[in-house]
């Protein structure tokens, strides 16, 4: 009788403990239960608010894309417009004058050449001298010619219409400069010709005088 009496205790107590333990098992899965709806709930939030920025990012991207595109776009036409020539720029430059001071200094030089030549008045170095000057000077005006040429000519330079306009000025303003020099550097040697042909003749005339 006591034996059954401990076993029933025993049970009852193995009972209660079971009861107990099922108890909290079930209460900490309610619980578990319970985070990992607050975790999807916090991750589904997380999404949408992912989903939202990323169309966001998206958007702002395609501006973006759209505003450099447009910007791409101005710049080439700018660019483009630096490249070609307006003809207005031709027509309001001293082109034609420059062309015509490089034609009347080239002119100059044949002219002077060939009457010192004639002359005899001026030595072989002073000759080759005087040719030099007009080597160097051609050089200079060729240089000014080819910036002319690159300035008129389409997608040489990339230039606006204003820069050109100061270019082309300033080229014609040397090449203005250069007739300037040609003038006076023939006169001058001209003077020295007229100067030897001058003592050449009163050496002639005092011997006439003096009969030798």
């Amino acid at each position: 009788m006591k034996k059954i009496l401990l076993f029933s205790t025993l049970l009852l107590s193995a009972g209660s403990c079971g009861a107990q333990t099922f108890a909290e098992w079930f209460e900490q899965k309610k619980t578990e239960l319970r985070y990992y709806a607050e975790q999807i709930a916090a991750f589904q939030a997380f999404a949408s608010d992912l989903a939202k920025g990323n169309s966001l990012v998206s958007q702002g991207l395609e501006l973006i894309g759209t505003i450099t595109g447009n910007e791409q776009d101005l710049h080439r036409a700018f660019f483009a417009s630096q490249q070609t020539v307006n003809p207005a720029v031709t027509r309001s430059t001293p082109v034609d004058e420059i062309l015509a001071y490089q034609a009347a200094i080239a002119d100059a030089f044949r002219q002077a050449r060939q009457r010192f030549e004639e002359s005899g008045m001026l030595t072989t170095a002073e000759q080759g001298y005087f040719d030099d000057v007009y080597t160097n000077l051609s050089k200079e005006i060729g240089k000014d010619l080819d910036e002319l040429t690159a300035i008129l000519t389409d997608y040489e330079l990339t230039m606006s219409d204003d820069q050109r306009i100061r270019r082309i000025d300033r080229i014609y303003k040397d090449m203005q400069g250069k007739y300037v020099f040609t003038q006076s550097w023939i006169a001058q040697v001209q003077w020295l010709c007229w100067q030897r042909a001058a003592e050449q003749n009163e050496i002639e005339t005092m011997r006439n005088l003096r009969g030798y």
